[in-house]
């Protein structure tokens, strides 16, 4: 709603981010939204002590389609399952990897933290894009702007110029070289298990030991366990060389972490009952020319660990 007041004749066109936790807020804002394009990214388990299950949290998701215009335009991840399984009534554009996506992209190519580089096909129209921060799930995203710039009729080379300037909002993947030559991947402002195995993937690329201090993923409910397990066997599958865990849920983390190291021997895992008694171990445990990612949901205020860093 602020968003909304802020608007006035000047402007063209207007981006809202309409989040969830529970079933009903999407249709909620939405319908002070009232949209004509409608994205949605995927569906995964974040928020899922509250919806239940993937089927509750795509519900939830689609309720933004309740107050689309009536010739509105979806926008969906051709390479999620869920999505692609909708029956929808009004035109659909899919994105992604797959050959079956009305947008997708080719020949990509990773250049480290420095970014990724991939071509957008859509029909006869095709054309070279970068993303300037690492990461195949940035790819993804950039394909759904291009689908909507392509919409809205700008050209290919209005949308690989915006693209490449994009700026990450802060403690989002904001990369930070410190006085100590330590290479910091801030991530703090929030998680989940898809963010998170995304977040490692690109740690994995960096050079020099790898570092991940990785804190609890929240509004989990019965699944926390689980999935934090998962985590802590994918840190270790990707080769993460020192995987540092914090959080009451984060000690299934690194358990699951210790018995990966069987398959990936070399790897080191610590744990930490609480942010304060890793901030005191901290210092000690980073060396110059680390490549550290931090990463944690909001509630665990794992900013003081980027301030601690940089400091």
């Amino acid at each position: 709603p602020l968003t909304i007041f802020r608007l006035d004749s000047q402007h063209e066109y207007a981006v809202f981010e309409i989040g969830m936790s529970r079933a009903g807020e999407i249709r909620s804002l939405s319908q002070v939204v009232k949209p004509d394009i409608c994205i949605i990214t995927n569906i995964g388990v974040s928020h899922i002590e509250y919806l239940g299950s993937r089927e509750g949290i795509l519900r939830a998701k689609c309720e933004i389609f309740e107050n689309m215009q009536p010739n509105g335009l979806a926008v969906l991840n051709g390479d999620d399952d869920m999505l692609t399984a909708l029956k929808l009534d009004f035109p659909v554009l899919y994105y992604g990897f797959g050959p079956g996506n009305d947008v997708r992209a080719e020949d990509v190519v990773a250049d480290g933290l420095r970014g990724t580089l991939f071509t957008v096909r859509q029909g006869d129209i095709h054309f070279r894009a970068k993303t300037p921060l690492p990461g195949i799930h940035l790819v993804r995203t950039a394909l759904a702007v291009s689908a909507v710039g392509l919409r809205l009729g700008l050209s290919p080379q209005e949308i690989a110029q915006g693209i490449e300037s994009f700026k990450p909002s802060k403690m989002r993947m904001d990369i930070i070289r410190t006085n100590s030559r330590i290479t910091l991947i801030n991530d703090a402002y929030n998680a989940g298990p898809e963010s998170m195995k995304a977040a490692l993937d690109i740690l994995a690329q960096a050079g020099g030991r790898r570092v991940c201090v990785l804190g609890d993923m929240l509004e989990l409910g019965a699944y926390s366990r689980e999935l934090h397990e998962d985590i802590g066997r994918y840190a270790g599958a990707v080769g993460i060389d020192l995987a540092v865990f914090v959080g009451e849920n984060s000690r299934y983390a690194f358990e699951a972490f210790e018995d990966a190291k069987a398959i990936n021997a070399g790897n080191t895992a610590m744990y930490f009952e609480s942010k304060s008694e890793l901030l005191k171990e901290l210092h000690g445990l980073l060396h110059k020319r680390d490549t550290v990612l931090v990463k944690a949901s909001r509630g665990m205020g794992f900013e003081d660990v980027v301030t601690e860093i940089t400091r």
